[in-house]
C-alpha cells in the first residue's frame, strides 16, 4: 500500500499525489503541532529571503542578493538535514530530492541573476508551506502525540 494519499480519479487516469500531499503525509508521520509550526516558520524565512533576493536583482544589488540566497540556502539545507528517512520512507526521499533541487535552483539565482528562478522557488515553497500550515493547525487542535516513537496518524 502506498504511503501517499490518493485522490479521486480525474478523467481516465488516477490522481497523482502532489508535493503538498507528500508534505502533509510526511508531517503526519513525523509529528504534530509545534514541529509542523516550526517548519512553517522556516518556509516563511526561506520565502522571505528569496523574495528579497529577487528585489536585490531588480536593484542590481549583487552582494545583497548573494546574502539572501545564502540565508535561504541555509534554511533549505537545515530542513533537508532534519528529514527522518527511517520513518519518512518514500516521502522523506521525495522531500530530500526536492530540497536538493531547491538548493541547486538557489545557486542558479546567483549564477544567472534570474528573477524567474526566484518566482519558481517562491511558488514551490508556498505550496509546501500551505500543507505544513494546515498540518500545524490540525496538530494544535489535537492532543500531543505520545512519546517513544508512536505517532498517531
Amino acid at each position: 500500500m502506498s504511503p501517499l494519499p490518493r485522490g479521486p480519479e480525474r478523467g481516465s487516469e488516477m490522481h497523482r499525489p502532489t508535493l503538498a500531499d507528500a508534505a502533509q503525509t510526511y508531517g503526519r508521520m513525523a509529528g504534530r503541532g509545534a514541529d509542523a509550526y516550526s517548519v512553517v516558520l522556516l518556509y516563511d524565512g526561506a520565502i522571505r529571503h528569496i523574495a528579497q533576493a529577487r528585489a536585490a536583482i531588480a536593484e542590481a544589488a549583487i552582494e545583497r542578493r548573494w546574502q539572501h540566497v545564502a540565508r535561504a540556502t541555509a534554511i533549505i539545507e537545515g530542513l533537508q538535514q532534519c528529514l527522518d528517512h527511517a520513518r519518512g520512507g518514500e516521502i522523506a526521499a521525495l522531500l530530500d530530492r526536492l530540497y536538493t533541487y531547491v538548493t541547486l535552483r538557489l545557486q542558479d539565482i546567483n549564477l544567472r541573476n534570474d528573477p524567474r528562478a526566484c518566482d519558481e522557488l517562491v511558488g514551490l515553497l508556498r505550496t509546501l508551506r500551505a500543507s505544513w500550515a494546515a498540518l500545524a493547525e490540525r496538530g494544535a487542535a489535537e492532543p500531543p502525540a505520545p512519546r517513544g516513537g508512536a505517532v498517531a496518524a
